[in-house]
Formats: structure tokens, sequence, C-alpha cells
């Protein structure tokens, strides 16, 4: 049977003058588009942009919002999933409007959903406006009846227009468009790394927490099934839409990071993190390359290499691969308040049990 868990509209937390307001989801959502390369998705040449809107299109001041999320609890929880060969992304393939279009990347660190032209075609999505990509370049808005996903529906949804090019080169297969907050807002997700599989839970369920702990035998301090009392939960703050982790590094420095399957970084410090705590001269970093990535026009000098100490909660991570943003990062200085990213790298070696809506993430490490 069908139940409907929540009604959602998009909602302004910003403060600020309320044209700035007005218009801060619809400028996110395509700032974070942008951060998916500049955030370490896999190797490879391909490009995104603007489906430029109609003529005459009116701006969209709600480009993320959705009328109501739906679970079917006669369903499987288990959804199909690529995890590429080394499961550095989460791919997901959703019916939109009760069609296949392609696989989406199911993604923490997207403040909403987007699509690439030809998938709304596809699904017979509508144009219904324009919003802003980094503040500049117009794109459409499309609204969906539906999108669904295993046992999980949304409807009445409006999806941003993002054309991926050459997504093959990356992911394998072309790419359809993102999967991001209207998902995670409203489900307990899943990511099993070690198993290469994803589950949505309802989070309004009486057992979804013992369901999303117990199966696949995950163990904490040795028990043979993970009791969901004993299990540490790290919380979750939002910012500007986007799920923020605690991460503790380099002896007694502490700071949220965005929580980013969108990213195959293992952890990414951003410009400000490595400048203010002097990273790349600290004993326990060491600096083993230089990149520049650019994205729509903004050039970021990112080194990679290790950090000794790198710690979630009481569990140690550490050492673990690493990247650090040099000054004149082009892009995350849009994201003022986060220290970096915790990406796919570290994810994938754990079941990590993402309860966006009661705040708060589990990293488990499933039994031999």
């Amino acid at each position: 049977m069908a139940r409907v868990v929540m009604r959602r509209f998009a909602r302004i937390h910003e403060t600020g003058n309320a044209q700035h307001r007005a218009t801060r989801i619809a400028r996110f959502t395509a700032i974070r588009a942008a951060l998916l390369v500049i955030a370490s998705l896999p190797a490879g040449c391909f490009s995104m942009s603007a489906v430029p809107p109609p003529p005459g299109s009116q701006r969209v001041q709600d480009a993320t919002r959705h009328e109501r999320a739906i679970f079917d609890a006669s369903a499987p929880a288990f959804v199909e999933s690529d995890w590429g060969r080394s499961g550095s992304f989460v791919l997901v393939s959703p019916r939109v409007n009760g069609r296949d279009v392609g696989w989406f990347i199911l993604d923490t660190g997207a403040s909403g959903c987007t699509m690439t032209s030809t998938a709304a075609r596809a699904a017979g999505a509508v144009a219904v406006g324009s919003t802003l990509i980094q503040g500049s370049d117009e794109t459409t808005v499309f609204r969906c009846d539906s999108l669904s996903l295993g046992p999980f529906r949304v409807e009445d949804v409006h999806v941003t227009g993002l054309d991926m090019e050459r997504s093959s080169l990356p992911f394998g297969r072309e790419i359809a468009g993102i999967l991001g907050r209207n998902v995670f807002e409203s489900a307990i997700v899943v990511l099993d790394g070690p198993s290469r599989s994803v589950r949505l839970l309802d989070p309004a369920a009486p057992d979804s927490i013992e369901r999303a702990t117990t199966i696949l035998r995950v163990t904490e301090r040795g028990a043979d099934r993970a009791d969901a009392g004993r299990i540490e939960w790290i919380p979750i703050t939002m910012q500007r839409e986007l799920p923020h982790v605690p991460v503790a590094f380099d002896g007694d420095r502490e700071a949220s990071f965005i929580l980013d399957t969108g990213a195959d970084a293992t952890i990414h410090f951003f410009a400000d993190t490595v400048d203010q705590n002097d990273l790349l001269e600290s004993q326990g970093v060491r600096v083993t390359g230089t990149k520049t990535q650019v994205t729509f026009g903004r050039r970021a000098s990112i080194s990679d290499g290790t950090i000794e100490d790198l710690r979630l909660g009481s569990r140690q991570v550490g050492p673990s691969k690493a990247s650090f943003a040099r000054p004149g990062d082009g892009v995350s200085k849009h994201l003022g308040g986060s220290a970096g990213l915790v990406g796919m790298g570290i994810m994938r070696n754990f079941v990590v049990v993402i309860d966006e809506p009661g705040r708060r993430v589990a990293f488990l490490k499933p039994s031999k």
C-alpha cells in the first residue's frame, strides 16, 4: 500500500533581502551541478551546459520543488544500481513520468534534480520556465508528473535542465541527469559499498532503522547483527540544502564537510580550509602532485596527496588519500561555511545509512 510521507514546497532559510532569498534555491542548484566536476568525479573529458529555455520563458523561483513524496510498502527496497569498477559513483535508473529515460547520478551533494534535454524529451517533461546557472546562464526548468525510484516516488516535481556531453567517458554510459535532495530529504538511503547495492527505506516506518542496520549482517563492535541502539550516529546539519557532517583531522582540527556521493574524492579540502590550517605545511600531510580542473569557466588548482589523521565520529579512516584546493579555487568559494567534501573514496568502504530526515548518518563495517 502506498503512503504519502510528506508534502513539500521550496523552502527559504537564508537571511538577507527578499530578492536574494527568492533566487537562492535556483542559483545554488546550478552551483552544485558545477561542483560535480570540481569535486573529482571519475576522470574523463565531459562537460555540462545549460538547456536553453524556450523564448519568453519566465524565471521559476522554486526550481527544486516537489508536491509530495510517496512510499509503496509492497515494493522491494533494493534499487538497481551501477557503481562502476571502483565504486567511485552510484548510478540509478529512475522512472520519469513512468518512462525509463536513462541513468542518473545519485548525489547527496545536489540540492535538487537535473535532467538532460534528451531525457526531458523522452520523458515528455514540460518546460515551465527558467532558472540561473552560476548566476548568469539561463537554463530550462521542467515539470514532471512523477519521478520514481524503487519504492519511492515524488509527484509534481521541478527538474533543472543540464546537458552532460560525453558523460560516457567517465561513467561508462550516457548520463541522463542527477537525483539529489528531492530523494534524500524524504527517504533513508542505504549505500552498501562492499556489496555495491542501494536500498530506499520509508523514514516513517517503525522498523526502518532496524532494517537499515541489520540486513546483510552488518556488524558494529564485533556483534553478528548491528543493534540500532549501539550504532554511532554522526549528526547531519543542513547548510544551503546540502548535508554536512563534522570531520576531525590533523590533530585537534574539526570542521563541517559536505557529505557528497557525487564526488569520487576520498576527502577534499576547500582552499580556505587548507590556508587556515596550513595543511600543506603539516607533517601529517604529504603532497604527491598537482592538477588543474575547469568547469563553467572556473579554474581550480588542486594538490593530491595523503593525510595521516582523519576521523568520522570515533572511527579513524586515515591515513587516507586526500585532495587540497589551492588559492584561487573558483568553485568552493561559493560554498562558504563548508570545509570540503567527504566523497565516495571513503563511503564505498562502508555500509552508509543516510538518514537525512532524521539528520544523521552511520558508517558501518559489514561482517567478514
